[in-house]
């Protein structure tokens, strides 16, 4: 049996108004299927058929927007499901730009090469070489955020099957094994035997705890944490701060010990005391990372260690700190994460110079991972804030930021957005020019206008 060809048929759906997508194309196509079948098929062994097809059509027509609304409604977030996507995705043809992997950006190239080293050291059973990597990139941090970025993507990686584990719970109904879990912390602890006076051991060793703690924790809410996972969580992150303590991170000179420390404060009985004095020791290590403030800014909300006076307080400060290395883009980045969870945050921070840091951050950082970076955040703020002055602001600013500085798309960076709805974001910025029938594109010099029959 064949089948017809349908792209015809799909080709006129598409030059039709409203019917953006192949989902909204599939699904004309069915509701004309459930008609002819009320015109032809008319006896009384086929109303069963034609009651499920209605069922299915209107499961198909609705169920999608319910789960938008419901997921938007109990989260306070937003949705990218592509095939709600609306409005532009019939221009998305006539709209070109890169899409670069880590093979191909100069920014993300050194940490592929990393992990395929740290992987050929791990089938090798080379764990002087593993250190050594880790201790030279570490170094670097002096000079360069990468040193420490390359670092925090390797560790992400190696500690990997904690996060597994963990996500396998949360499907299983927060039920982990808590033996597995310090039976994956054992090899580390051996290294750290075999050379107890290395830093770098002790810093694996550590964030084998910290991994392992937060595997049993859960990134579910406190109430819902059994007892004996919040009593292993907090027993693997009291062993990491006792393996710590013999190696402080100002001692060391190390960003590496100094990101890990930094991170005990949320399982420490004393966290309130210390973050701030373990911020300044992080701060002072690697001063250029981003990922630092943004954190930093996170933990100072009331559910944490905080206030909102201190947030600002410290945006503000933080700004007039870096001002060499951001301009006032630290007090963007210290609010970033914030207002993500946040609502009264969101009312607190000051927008106009909320986005004036946003751009001194991209301008002075000057890379198109800062661009991609600012871009993705501020739309994720956007979906989680309320029609105000914020709101407005990110309105205001973002078609501008992928319009004028964007040259190309870093996918990893996009967490929740595929290709295909990046891409029609982007178009939505472009409609005055792709309705005309001419084609956008993103070089490394900015973007072109070009006519259709130019290309």
């Amino acid at each position: 049996m064949s089948f017809p060809d349908l792209a015809p048929l799909l080709k006129l759906f598409d030059a039709l108004p409203g019917l953006d997508t192949p989902y909204q194309a599939g699904l004309l196509l069915f509701a004309v299927f459930v008609l002819l079948s009320y015109r032809f098929f008319t006896s009384p062994e086929t109303v069963l058929l034609k009651r499920v097809a209605i069922a299915i059509f209107l499961v198909l027509a609705f169920v999608p927007t319910v789960i938008w609304v419901v997921f938007s409604q109990l989260t306070g977030r937003g949705m990218t499901l592509p095939f709600l996507m609306t409005g532009a995705s019939k221009h998305a043809k006539n709209l070109f730009i890169d899409f670069r992997s880590d093979k191909t950006d100069p920014d993300l190239f050194d940490e592929r090469r990393a992990i395929e080293e740290m992987d050929r050291f791990g089938a090798d059973g080379d764990w002087q070489a593993l250190h050594d990597l880790l201790r030279d990139n570490d170094r670097r941090c002096a000079a360069t955020p990468t040193g420490y970025a390359i670092n925090q993507t390797l560790l992400d990686h190696l500690f990997q099957p904690f996060d597994v584990m963990r996500d396998a719970a949360y499907e299983g109904g927060f039920d982990i094994n808590l033996d597995t879990l310090r039976d994956n912390v054992q090899p580390y602890r051996d290294r750290f035997e075999a050379q107890p006076d290395d830093y770098i051991a002790a810093a694996l060793y550590a964030r084998a705890h910290v991994a392992a703690g937060w595997a049993a924790r859960g990134e579910i809410s406190f109430d819902m944490i059994k007892p004996q996972n919040l009593e292993a969580f907090l027993a693997h992150f009291s062993e990491a701060n006792r393996i710590l303590h013999r190696f402080p991170a100002r001692e060391y000179d190390s960003a590496l010990l100094a990101h890990i420390d930094y991170e005990l404060c949320i399982g420490s009985p004393h966290g309130a005391e210390e973050i701030r004095a373990k911020f300044t020791t992080l701060q002072r290590l690697d001063p250029a990372n981003p990922r630092i403030y943004t954190r930093h800014g996170l933990r100072l909300l009331p559910r944490w260690f905080g206030d909102y006076p201190e947030l600002d307080a410290t945006a503000r400060a933080l700004a007039a700190q870096t001002e060499p290395l951001f301009g006032k883009g630290a007090y963007a980045l210290t609010y970033l994460t914030a207002l993500e969870y946040d609502e009264e945050a969101q009312a607190k921070v000051d927008p106009e110079l909320f986005i004036e840091a946003v751009e001194d951050f991209v301008t002075y950082t000057g890379t198109q991972m800062a661009v991609n970076l600012m871009a993705h955040r501020l739309m994720t703020v956007r979906e989680t804030t309320e029609t105000g002055p914020l709101r407005t602001a990110i309105d205001a600013y973002v078609p501008a930021l992928l319009k004028e500085d964007l040259l190309y798309v870093l996918p990893e960076i996009w967490e929740n957005m595929d290709a295909r709805s990046i891409r029609g974001m982007l178009s939505l910025m472009w409609m005055d020019v792709l309705e005309t029938g001419k084609q956008v594109h993103y070089t490394s010099t900015g973007v072109k206008i070009r006519e259709a029959d130019a290309v």
